[in-house]
This record gives structure tokens, C-alpha cells and sequence, in this order.
């Protein structure tokens, strides 16, 4: 006997369904690239909540059909778990520059919703829904106004995307989610440019790595 069970978006139930799905995805593509054994606390969903943010553990959402918010928000508790780097604070905006640490906590968070729901090949990747007033937010073809520095985060989540996609735009890094995080976790790095030197020390290529590098910051 087959039960299905169909929940429209705009109820609770879609909603709650909507950050399950990223969750169970979350865990399955986290087993199947680089297991479970870096997962040693729980992680919760408060649903709905005052904001989207995480703190302490949980993940807030405000709104489960967003499935770049839900990954995004996701991802700082996955980059917390493995203590990819620090997390830095403040108010930002994305298309601006502020700390290195801010930066690379908001920048890899984007990068793991990416990994999470975008094809590896889209030449257009980009989310719907997070920051209404920029989206679609392009991480394959970032817009020419956005901050270019490693001190932004929208860069940032292009600069890690770089390295993982199957899109040739001038590169053609196509190293795997588990290397960047083999070389990363554990790191506590506290800007990108600290992390670029993990990655570098863990055995990525130089040149493949300094091509991303020039192409989403040119004037560093």
C-alpha cells in the first residue's frame, strides 16, 4: 500500500516539508562525499521563527519553501560542526565589504546551499529567494558592482563554487566538496585568505586555484 501525501507550500505542513527535504538532502549528501563522523551534536529547526539565522545549535527559518535560505542557514551549523573557520559578526550587506571572518562564515554557508540544490553544471547558478533586493543572487556570473574584495561574502560563496562546478567561465577547476573540506575542516581559518592557504597546503593546485582567485577578486 502506497500513501501519498501532498502538502501545499503555503501551509505549515509545506513549509515544515519544504526544510525537511533540505535536511534529509543535507544528510545524504554529506554521508555519501564525506560521512557523518564530524557530526557530533544535534542540529534543530525552530519553525516558524522571528528571523532566519543560526545560533547555538538551531537553525531558525522563517519561511521553508526558501530552499537557498533553509541550505544557507543550514550550512553555518554544517561549517560550525566542522570548524571550517570563525564567524566574525555585525551587520552585512552582500554586495559590500566588511570583515574576513564575517565574510568567509556567510560566503561558505551559500557555497554549502549551493552544493546542496544547484547543478554542478548550470552556467546560470543562482538563488531565488535569499536577499530579495539582489536576487537573483548570480554565483556564476556575479554582477560587476559587487564588492571585490575576499572581504565579500557573495564572492566568497563564487570563489568556493569555482573550484567545484563543472561550468568552464574561464576556469576549469573541478575538484569535489570533499577535498575543500578535507583541507578546511577542522581549520578554523579567518578569512578566505587563510583558507586559500589550507587549500593550497593541502596538495590544490596552485594555478587552478589562483585563476578563481582572479577572476572573482580582480583587483586583489
Amino acid at each position: 500500500t502506497r500513501v501519498t501525501w501532498i502538502f501545499q507550500t503555503a501551509t505549515p505542513g509545506g513549509q515544515a516539508l519544504g526544510i525537511w527535504r533540505i535536511g534529509l538532502r543535507a544528510e545524504t549528501a554529506l554521508a555519501a562525499s564525506i560521512g557523518l563522523g564530524f557530526w557530533k551534536r544535534q542540529i534543530s529547526f525552530e519553525f516558524p521563527a522571528n528571523g532566519d539565522y543560526y545560533s547555538f545549535g538551531t537553525v531558525h527559518i522563517t519561511q521553508g519553501n526558501q530552499w537557498d535560505t533553509v541550505g544557507h542557514e543550514l550550512g553555518h551549523a554544517i561549517y560550525d560542526l566542522g570548524d571550517i573557520g570563525a564567524f566574525g559578526g555585525g551587520s552585512h550587506k552582500i554586495d559590500e565589504c566588511y570583515s574576513d571572518a564575517l565574510a568567509l562564515s556567510e560566503g561558505w554557508a551559500s557555497y554549502f546551499s549551493a552544493w546542496l540544490s544547484i547543478a554542478l553544471d548550470d552556467p546560470d547558478a543562482k538563488f531565488e529567494f535569499m536577499v530579495p533586493r539582489r536576487a537573483p543572487i548570480r554565483i556564476e556570473n556575479v554582477p560587476s558592482d559587487v564588492c571585490a574584495s575576499p572581504s565579500n561574502e557573495w564572492r566568497v560563496t563564487s570563489f568556493f563554487w569555482d573550484l567545484i562546478d563543472l561550468h568552464d567561465d574561464g576556469e576549469s577547476s573541478n575538484e569535489t566538496f570533499a577535498r575543500v573540506w578535507q583541507a578546511l575542516t577542522g581549520s578554523h581559518s579567518g578569512g578566505l585568505t587563510a583558507a586559500r592557504a589550507k587549500l593550497e597546503q593541502s596538495g590544490f593546485d596552485r594555478n587552478g586555484i589562483g585563476l578563481a582567485w582572479s577572476l572573482n577578486f580582480p583587483a586583489n
